[in-house]
């Protein structure tokens, strides 16, 4: 006795319909997340909302960037550290309305203020799963 499967001609259409508009799905899916991590990256000057943009898109990954130098120390925070002079003999700074003079300062690290990962799970929440819905209905 052998079975068939009503409509199946049009499920593997959608399929294939869904598989064929992976690329775009992970290349809206990250443009979405880049949004999200500018929205969420603490905003000082602007420099690190301006480096977070698009890296890598494939069919199956999709990477973003954020290429400001201290990114990393936003994202994950600093443990407290000597700060010494490189190109001086002493440091200059400005505390309390008064420039202070000093060969060394004992910082005591940053916390953490996470952006990129939130954002890439926002945006995964957002469009998630309707990515692929929109991808199946169009099928035909």
């Amino acid at each position: 006795m052998s079975a068939s499967l009503k409509g199946a001609k049009g499920l593997h259409s959608r399929f294939r319909a869904v598989e064929r508009s992976t690329g775009t799905m992970m290349r809206d899916l990250a443009l979405h997340a880049v949004r999200e991590q500018k929205n969420l990256a603490p905003v000082r000057t602007g420099n690190l909302r301006r480096t977070i943009h698009l890296g890598s898109v494939s069919s199956r990954s999709a990477t973003t960037v954020a290429g400001a130098n201290y990114a990393a120390h936003v994202e994950f925070g600093t443990r407290p550290h000597v700060i010494t002079p490189v190109r001086r003999k002493v440091l200059r700074f400005s505390a309390g309305g008064r420039v202070v003079f000093t060969r060394r300062v004992r910082h005591p690290g940053t916390k953490p203020r996470p952006f990129m990962l939130p954002g890439a799970n926002r945006a995964l929440e957002i469009l998630g799963v309707n990515v692929i819905v929109d991808a199946w209905n169009r099928a035909d």
